[in-house]
């Protein structure tokens, strides 16, 4: 039995344990739908999306709720890998406890912090020895990606130059879902150290060890005795399952963390929303900051040899969807500017894609749309080359609204016609 075209297509696995946790991914992936896969007597619901890639084309993902612990995680990820066996990467997103250490600034975890998995990956430390003096670790070691580990600290390397990318898509994120950061006043159970690094309301990213068992801590003492043993940052219950998963199938794994508590009986769930949409919005900037593949949006890569032709009320339904797509984007530069970056690359991709399969359509069609066509090529040209030198001011955000308005029109334009000559198109 022939795979679905849909399950060829994602080459990213995103898991999650907990509803906030999925929400908030979803919630930054673009283009996201609902999509049911069976295997055998069993089917499982996921969501597929894509992330635009900063660089060129964009990732095709596939996200998964996959419930509390390793043994959970382990199972969804290898349903995911025999439903989606193209998946090369698989990322586990969410909320964990933190590490904290007041005595040594540069080390100290707080809430709303990310902790990425370094080289070190994961350690399942209730896979041990226990003897009467304490345990001997036996976990086995599971390094996780290189790929997604490099991507890591090519990100890292921009803080020095105070770049922190992942900023906006958590903003972002938490726009949509109306969610906010908690007040400082929620995190002060312990005195924190001055840090020089950090910013105010900006969280830290740490790339360290995490901890990992069918075990939730709520004791301050097993968590620094695992800060010290293992030097990691964050302790949760899902991602020793996914390494487990990834390794038996020859695949690699990467653990995203927002910290919501500090592993003792204070916890509780004032922070949860904030760090989920943390690791969300530093999962999607991980994914952006990479390469992706070259089919945008449902067409194949501008750059094929023509045999993938699409018909001409194929391409010319897409009008309509640019269209919202461009009054939409409008609409948030005049409210907020440009902040979306992401969105505007995606925008431009989306339109340069739909300009290849109108040029690619047979002359009679094509021809009394030429006028209108080259007139959006060259407000696209303007807009992508006014979005590379743009720097956010008022004056930047007029001048963006003023490119996208004259885009608008000759979308507006094109319909027309197209309307015109095919009115059973719309």
């Amino acid at each position: 039995m022939s795979i679905p075209k849909e399950q060829l297509e994602p080459k990213v696995g995103i898991i999650t344990a907990l509803n906030v946790e999925y929400v908030a991914m979803k919630t930054l992936l673009k283009s996201g739908k609902r999509y049911i896969a069976k295997t055998g007597k069993r089917s499982q619901e996921y969501v597929l999306g894509d992330v635009i890639s900063n660089q060129h084309g964009k990732h095709r993902v596939v996200l998964v709720l996959a419930g509390k612990g390793t043994n959970a995680a382990a199972l969804r990820a290898q349903r995911m890998i025999q439903n989606f066996p193209n998946v090369h990467h698989i990322i586990m997103t969410g909320i964990a406890g933190g590490c904290p250490n007041p005595k040594k600034a540069d080390e100290h975890v707080r809430l709303g912090d990310i902790v990425v998995s370094g080289e070190f990956g994961v350690i399942q430390y209730d896979f041990k020895v226990e003897t009467s003096v304490g345990w001997e670790p036996r976990h086995l070691p599971r390094p996780p990606s290189p790929d997604l580990v490099d991507a890591v600290h090519l990100l890292d390397s921009g803080v020095l130059e105070k770049k922190y990318p992942w900023i906006n898509s958590i903003k972002l994120g938490l726009k949509k879902r109306k969610w906010r950061r908690p007040p400082a006043r929620t995190d002060n159970d312990m005195e924190h150290p001055k840090d020089e690094k950090r910013r105010p309301g900006i969280p830290r990213v740490f790339i360290a060890p995490i901890a990992c068992a069918n075990t939730l801590v709520k004791s301050p003492e097993l968590r620094d005795k695992l800060r010290d043993l293992y030097k990691v940052k964050a302790v949760e219950m899902e991602t020793s399952g996914i390494a487990d998963a990834a390794w038996e199938n020859n695949i690699d794994y990467l653990a995203v963390r927002g910290i919501c508590d500090y592993c003792d009986p204070n916890k509780n769930d004032v922070w949860h929303q904030y760090a989920s949409m943390a690791a969300a919005g530093y999962t999607v900037t991980l994914l952006a900051s990479m390469p992706g593949d070259d089919d945008i949006d449902g067409f194949p890569d501008s750059t094929g040899d023509g045999d993938d032709t699409l018909s001409s009320d194929k391409v010319f339904n897409k009008i309509p969807e640019i269209l919202s797509h461009a009054n939409e984007i409008m609409r948030m530069t005049e409210r907020y500017g440009p902040k979306d970056r992401q969105l505007m690359i995606e925008f431009i991709r989306n339109i340069s894609a739909f300009l290849t399969h109108v040029k690619r359509l047979d002359r009679s069609t094509s021809s009394f749309i030429k006028e209108s066509v080259v007139q959006i090529e060259r407000n696209m040209n303007n807009l992508s080359d006014f979005l590379m030198k743009s720097h956010g001011s008022a004056a930047t955000n007029i001048s963006l609204g003023s490119y996208l308005s004259v885009l608008v029109v000759a979308l507006e334009e094109l319909r027309g016609k197209v309307a015109k000559k095919e009115p059973n198109g719309f």
